[in-house]
């Protein structure tokens, strides 16, 4: 409450309430769970806009895939860390920005006042909290991570004359990839790992196969995709700003009740990425 209070003023600037800002700091963890923590956001309109722009925090299974491109670029832990910290301000700053576009257009009204509260200190219950974690990530696994490998399993098995489906998707994407400043292969990877985003980085590196028992490593694959350090950027930047699990537009879903929210969040994000990838990959490539 302290810290919403405090940045109170900078998110009312952008046509949000400062409670966002321990949203954005629950989707660090992950989106889905960003997206419940709205419910402490009083104004329906503001409510709406923090769960539209959550994902624009990279999740804990987005971060290792940053964390993977700026180990390949950076030897020094020191340019690392300023690394991975511009990457993250980069995305509040996108979310921001994104909070602002949205209030002065789709989501027009005046910004909510703030009145500081104090809750009482609780001790976690850490039984339950194990418990919930538990019914979440089985639950999530039968309803995106096993249709996910199954489906990857197919692209990988599904031979059309002497290619597989996933080679085949991947070749025919590779244009609107090197566009974006990245490969048909990656593109094609993000797209797999929709059901969850820490598979983007396996999916990646064995190009496809995830079963098999030998990959690249992610510096190997970039050496021999030849995209550079600018193309490594485009996939720290795409990776921040892609569309969010699925996970998290059920949850959108669930707790907005609204279809277009859940479009919302799932399309502006890609926009913002391709546009930001289009520039640095046009210019650095």
């Amino acid at each position: 409450p302290r810290a919403a209070f405090v940045l109170d003023r900078t998110f009312e600037k952008c046509g949000v309430c400062g409670k966002q800002s321990l949203t954005m700091l629950m989707g660090l963890g992950c989106n889905s769970v960003g997206v419940v923590g709205c419910r402490i956001i009083d104004s329906p309109r503001e409510r709406r806009i923090a769960m539209i722009t959550n994902s624009l925090t990279p999740c804990n299974g987005r971060l290792p895939i940053i964390i993977a491109c700026v180990g390949i670029m950076y030897s020094s832990s020191v340019s690392a860390g300023l690394c991975i910290l511009a990457v993250l301000l980069i995305g509040v700053a996108a979310s921001l920005i994104l909070s602002k576009v949205l209030s002065l257009t789709l989501f027009r009204g005046e910004a909510s006042s703030y009145t500081l509260e104090l809750p009482p200190y609780r001790i976690p219950k850490v039984g339950e909290v194990i418990v919930r974690s538990m019914l979440d990530r089985m639950g999530r696994a039968v309803t995106a991570a096993a249709p996910c490998g199954a489906l990857i399993w197919l692209t990988n098995n599904i031979i059309i004359g002497e290619s597989t489906l996933f080679s085949l998707l991947a070749g025919y994407l590779d244009g609107a990839g090197r566009f974006l400043g990245m490969d048909g292969v990656i593109l094609l990877s993000f797209i797999l790992a929709f059901p969850a985003a820490e598979l983007m980085l396996p999916v990646m590196l064995s190009s496809g196969d995830i079963f098999a028992r030998e990959a690249m490593t992610a510096a190997e694959y970039f050496n021999n995709s030849g995209i550079g350090k600018a193309g490594i950027w485009c996939v720290m930047l795409f990776t921040l700003m892609h569309f969010p699990c699925a996970t998290t537009l059920m949850t959108i879903r669930r707790e907005s009740g609204r279809w277009g929210d859940v479009a919302l969040a799932a399309v502006l994000p890609v926009l913002l990425g391709v546009v930001v990838c289009t520039i640095v990959g046009g210019v650095f490539l």
